[in-house]
């Protein structure tokens, strides 16, 4: 569930450059319990931050297509 989680995180966020994610993908595929635990340690308040942003834009246009 968490390299789901980190593969889901990767391809969400647009700073990061194709090159980056390929490598962070095959390290997650050849080395996962490794890869996971340096991801979430290096990268893991931006994946915080990018998940809160994608709720409160999801929750903005669900506010906006409902009407009260």
């Amino acid at each position: 569930m968490v390299m789901f989680n980190i593969i889901v995180d990767l391809f969400r966020d647009r700073s990061t450059s194709g090159g980056i994610k390929a490598l962070w993908i095959f390290c997650l595929l050849f080395f996962p319990f490794i890869t996971a635990i340096v991801y979430l340690i290096t990268r893991g308040n931006g994946m915080a931050e990018r998940h809160a942003a994608q709720f409160a834009e999801a929750k903005a246009a669900q506010d906006d297509y409902i009407p009260r």
